[in-house]
């Protein structure tokens, strides 16, 4: 298959989960994180890369309530 040229066409979804993933680490100081908006069945409809501050990321240890929190402030979002 191909990709070909359309008109503009609005499609509305709605993302219902997202998708963590931690892109690279910076000397285990900080990081950035590939956050992955996605509807119920798995299409990804946004990617958004974040930084995490070295202020949090000292904060992660075992619990990743630490980054999936500072993610979801910095993105304006919650989980249900």
């Amino acid at each position: 298959m191909s990709f070909y040229n359309i008109a503009p066409q609005d499609v509305i979804k709605t993302a219902v989960k997202v998708f963590l993933r931690i892109d690279y680490v910076f000397n285990a100081t900080d990081a950035n994180v590939l956050v992955q908006f996605m509807t119920s069945n798995g299409e990804v409809l946004r990617n958004e890369n974040l930084y995490i501050p070295s202020d949090i990321y000292a904060q992660w240890t075992t619990d990743d309530s630490v980054i999936t929190n500072y993610v979801a402030t910095q993105l304006n979002f919650s989980y249900t």
